[in-house]
């Protein structure tokens, strides 16, 4: 059996975007490689076009963003399985085997693994947070996959997302709503096995706003939980930089927070 892969890419040479297709070219059976590019002028589609054993498919969406991106791949899937990978993704060995042991259940539509960062940054971050809360690496991504639909490694049976029609609008959650359509159907499964090794690529701190209002809009962070999170942040960030000694790494998370803090502050106000 072979299945298709979308891969949504933006001047994504940098960091691992050989690491990738190398990982997806080794672990996963491919019919094609969907490719949606937003207008790179890094050679990204340069290093895509070399990898012709993945029979890549090109599709330029230079005025869109994450939400139309994945609509565009989702339809022109072929094959009755299908996965998402991000271009900071690399693949561990056995990655498409083991997540295809779950559809041995008819009821489930989705599997997402667990990702453990590579990036320096966000290795200090997550590291201290894994300790923060007692938890694993993978126990800590998982944690989070459990609350939110991500996509970075993500097993797709087609006819879970055939009709679905993601709100253009979404620069972000756009993941987290295609899990949504998902479970109106099928299971969901959130697991770390399989895992991904994750880069992740630097994001706008202005996202963590848009963030927190369509997680408040989609019911995936409730009163309660915003509460919560505020009042452990400030004991996250001075764990963070006890554990870390790194200033730069508190620093990015403390910008990311501020905006997701004057989103939630917002929503507590009934904006």
């Amino acid at each position: 059996m072979k299945i298709d892969v979308v891969l949504l890419t933006k001047n994504s040479v940098k960091p691992c975007l050989e690491l990738c297709l190398k990982s997806i070219e080794r672990e996963v059976p491919v019919n094609r490689l969907i490719v949606v590019d937003g207008g790179s002028t890094d050679g990204t589609l340069n290093v895509i076009k070399k990898y012709r054993d993945l029979n890549p498919l090109i599709i330029i969406d230079k005025d869109g963003n994450r939400a139309t991106a994945r609509q565009i791949g989702i339809s022109k899937v072929e094959t009755e399985f299908f996965a998402f990978i991000d271009s900071d993704v690399v693949l561990p060995p056995g990655w498409f085997k083991e997540a295809m042991k779950y559809f041995d259940d008819p009821s489930v539509g989705a599997v997402w693994g667990a990702t453990i960062p590579l990036s320096p940054k966000k290795l200090k971050y997550f590291s201290a947070m894994a300790r923060f809360y007692k938890k694993s690496l993978t126990e800590l991504s998982r944690r989070a996959g459990s609350i939110r639909g991500m996509l970075h490694d993500t097993l797709i049976r087609t006819s879970a997302v055939e009709d679905i029609r993601i709100p253009s609008c979404l620069h972000v959650m756009e993941d987290h709503y295609v899990r949504m359509h998902v479970e109106k159907k099928y299971k969901w499964i959130s697991t770390d096995k399989p895992y991904c090794f994750h880069y992740f690529r630097e994001k706008d701190p202005r996202e963590a706003f848009l963030d927190a209002y369509y997680g408040w809009k989609f019911g995936v962070y409730s009163k309660t939980w915003y509460v919560k999170h505020l009042m452990l942040f400030w004991a996250k960030l001075l764990y963070l930089l006890l554990f870390t000694a790194d200033t730069s790494v508190v620093d990015e998370e403390l910008k990311k927070e501020l905006y997701f803090l004057k989103a939630t502050m917002n929503i507590m106000r009934g904006k």
